[in-house]
């Protein structure tokens, strides 16, 4: 009798390709289509892609908003050996700071790179009362060349299109830059 041989690669590729696929045709659920400063604990914008930043004032309200247009990584997916590179679910979304104030910029773009434009995470440093009994608090963006500090009474997040499985941080059919408060 002949000896039984599995190629284990093979085995191992079939499943991962088996659980890619399973994981397409059941989608992400996603929580919910609109994140606020409540959910700031379990949120995490490490890589996130921006595209674009709008500074936006309401005169009547005395109120000043701060938005990004950004690619949203929802979940990253562990590659399944023999894969090496992670996959995620991601979304396009507008971060949307209300009632910015103390705005502080610095970012370092060097020629003869294009302004790239990529969060490398989001930090609530420290809580304010101000007399009127409004509660501010002080942020940082943290980018991958430099630092957007100011202080915003807090925040809400619009993923507006569903999530897609990709390779890559990026959504691929993404459109225009949109500061869009429209959830899909």
């Amino acid at each position: 009798m002949r000896p039984f041989l599995i190629d284990l690669q093979l085995v191992m590729k079939a499943v991962a390709r088996y659980k890619k696929i399973k994981m397409l045709k059941e989608g992400f659920q996603l929580e919910k289509k609109i994140w606020t400063d409540a959910d700031f604990p379990i949120m995490g914008w490490h890589d996130a892609p921006a595209y674009g930043m709008l500074f936006q004032s309401d005169v009547s309200a005395l109120s000043n908003q701060l938005l990004f247009d950004l690619d949203y990584i929802l979940q990253w997916i562990d590659p399944t050996p023999p894969d090496k590179n992670f996959s995620f679910w991601i979304a396009p979304a507008t971060l949307i700071f209300k009632d910015v104030i103390n705005l502080h910029i610095d970012i370092n773009q060097e020629p003869p790179n294009i302004f790239d434009f990529e969060i490398m995470d989001i930090h609530r440093l420290e809580e304010f009362t101000y007399p009127n009994g409004r509660i501010y608090w002080k942020w940082q963006i943290e980018l991958s060349n430099g630092n957007i500090y100011f202080k915003a009474g807090g925040y809400e997040q619009i993923i507006r299109k569903p999530p897609e499985l990709t390779t890559r941080q990026e959504y691929s059919n993404r459109g225009e830059t949109s500061f869009s408060q429209m959830p899909f």
